[in-house]
């Protein structure tokens, strides 16, 4: 047996005994197509929204009708999502502002519900991703002189991104404590989330802020996860997928080369209501790439923790390292608090964040600071603003990036 191949086998072991022994663990339902159309529901109490705001609503009706017949006569929700988003910098160029837009279609379709088999459903997720300013995220870092991105919405060279995101199929079995989804995956959907520091299209807008920048995975490839439910406090997951996977191209003959990701993943969900806290998602993962032409073999782990504090106060902690061959970010942390009804206004968000990356390469460390506000401005719209601070950088001592935003969920 090869080196490699032992590496794999260790991997492999190590996760299912992991599965099979860890006392207590459970994982929020990380799907990005199952939380966007659960978000497309989201009730907000009377007087949260203003009231100036019920044309908008009543413009809606007939589509939001349309959907609930779709839905219910043939067992299909769907869903769009628009959000742009602005960073300007102070450092001094051309290349020290991003405007960048997301457009993205998705939708799950249950073709079968049966006692004996389970729920099956077909998902999926386009997206179109523009660059509008031509300054790339590579651009501003350079131009910066920093080692992270001020935003997740990453586009290739040309500024353009169109991907089929995610195609899959999702059985649900055993009373749904068993989850297996195969097909084309966005694994970062599975692996690695946070509640209150997972989207930059939704909360803070710094990369290190938004998801976890040290992990290597492949975009989107074929692959498959598994998810097993013990109790409701504990769910082991472990997925396997296309190491060479790319999110622009759309052919799926790459997953027959034999190069893979492995991930696995344990999460905790306490609830600590007795200690006057709230509910709690304490996350643990490992993942494992074989090499492809751009990057050699390594491994990454990461730990996510999520602590709801009171009914308007949530806390964050992640973190993540990987060998320091494998790509850009080295080691990277971060923390906060997210205000969950601030002012009173149950679907506003605001959110105080700090973080710290140690570049592969060399070079200076990456550390500093976020804040941000959601206005929620009708149920389907919501504006955002705030400021992020780096400090320590290669061409200042302090550069700070002002972020605007807005969202259409529909």
């Amino acid at each position: 047996m090869s080196q490699l191949d032992q590496h794999r086998f260790i991997f492999v072991l190590s996760c299912v005994i992991l599965a099979a022994f860890a006392p207590r663990v459970l994982a929020d339902d990380d799907d990005n197509v199952i939380d966007l159309l659960e978000e497309n529901g989201t009730y907000y109490p009377d007087g949260v929204l203003d009231k100036q705001a019920q044309p908008i609503q009543d413009f809606f009706s007939p589509y939001y009708d349309f959907k609930q017949f779709v839905y219910d006569e043939y067992g299909l929700d769907f869903g769009f999502s628009w959000a742009v988003l602005f960073n300007q910098g102070t450092q001094d160029g051309p290349k020290n502002n991003i405007l960048v837009s997301n457009f993205e279609s998705f939708g799950l379709w249950t073709l079968v519900d049966d006692e004996t088999f389970g729920k099956g459903e077909a998902g999926w997720l386009f997206r179109i991703r523009n660059e509008l300013l031509n300054t790339t995220n590579t651009e501003f870092r350079d131009s910066a002189g920093i080692a992270l991105n001020p935003n997740d919405s990453t586009t290739p060279d040309d500024g353009t991104l169109i991907s089929l995101r995610q195609l899959w199929w999702r059985q649900q079995m055993l009373e749904e404590r068993l989850t297996v989804i195969v097909g084309r995956i966005d694994q970062d959907s599975y692996f690695d989330d946070s509640t209150y520091a997972g989207s930059d299209k939704q909360l803070f807008f710094t990369e290190a802020l938004a998801t976890n920048p040290a992990r290597h995975f492949p975009t989107v490839g074929l692959g498959f996860n598994i998810k097993y439910q013990f109790n409701e406090l504990f769910q082991a997951g472990f997925g396997l997928g296309d190491a060479v996977g790319d999110a622009e191209g759309q052919t799926f003959d790459t997953f027959s080369e034999g190069r893979y990701f492995y991930a696995g993943q344990i999460v905790l969900t306490p609830d600590f209501t007795d200690l006057g806290l709230g509910p709690g998602t304490y996350r643990g993962a490992v993942h494992y790439r074989d090499s492809s032409s751009a990057r050699p073999a390594g491994w990454s782990m990461a730990l996510s923790f999520d602590q709801q504090i009171n009914d308007n106060l949530g806390a964050f902690f992640r973190f993540g390292t990987s060998e320091a061959k494998l790509g850009r970010i080295h080691t990277v942390t971060s923390t906060g608090v997210m205000f969950l009804q601030p002012f009173g206004r149950y679907s506003d968000r605001w959110g105080i964040g700090a973080f710290w990356a140690d570049p592969s390469a060399g070079g200076r460390d990456t550390w500093g600071g976020e804040t941000f506000y959601r206005l929620q401005v009708t149920e389907q719209s919501a504006v955002s603003a705030g400021v992020a601070m780096f400090f320590a950088t290669a061409e200042a001592d302090v550069l700070a990036v002002f972020n605007l935003r807005y969202r259409l969920v529909f």
